[in-house]
């Protein structure tokens, strides 16, 4: 019984380093969403995420309770025109960053169940291939 006990607290112990290891190595700064006004039932989150692994990570999906859907999206200006589409994933290369801003890559919620107010804070969880949800909290801003 004593060696099975020392083998799953063994396994525990290295799983939960790796996570951790992962946590530190894949990094979120200054994220943030849109305050909704009115009725609205869609905002926007940015972030800058950095990859310190010696590897690209691939952000598979996005997740938060304060709204039906979270998608990828890509802003672009094509013949005066401001497009914006949906990403299926997001690769951040190894050792560099991706900032997600209103010009560009962001991330839309879309069919929120809340009004996000100014100073609010929301969590949300980042999906990346081959590793464990990243859990975060992004702070709800103003323009």
């Amino acid at each position: 019984m004593r060696k099975a006990f020392c083998i799953f607290y063994f396994c525990f112990i290295i799983l939960n380093v790796n996570a951790n290891q992962t946590q530190h190595q894949i990094e979120v700064n200054n994220a943030w969403a849109r305050q909704t006004f009115g009725n609205s039932k869609i905002s926007s989150a940015y972030m800058e995420i950095t990859n310190h692994h010696n590897s690209p990570i691939e952000i598979t999906h996005i997740t938060t309770d304060i709204a039906e859907l979270s998608e990828i999206h890509d802003m672009t200006h094509q013949g005066g025109v401001m497009r914006m589409r949906k990403l299926e994933k997001l690769v951040i290369p190894e050792n560099d960053n991706i900032i997600l801003s209103p010009e560009g890559k962001h991330i839309m919620l879309i069919n929120l169940n809340k009004k996000l107010l100014v100073g609010e804070k929301i969590a949300m969880k980042i999906f990346i291939k081959d590793h464990p949800p990243l859990e975060i909290e992004l702070i709800i801003k103003s323009n």
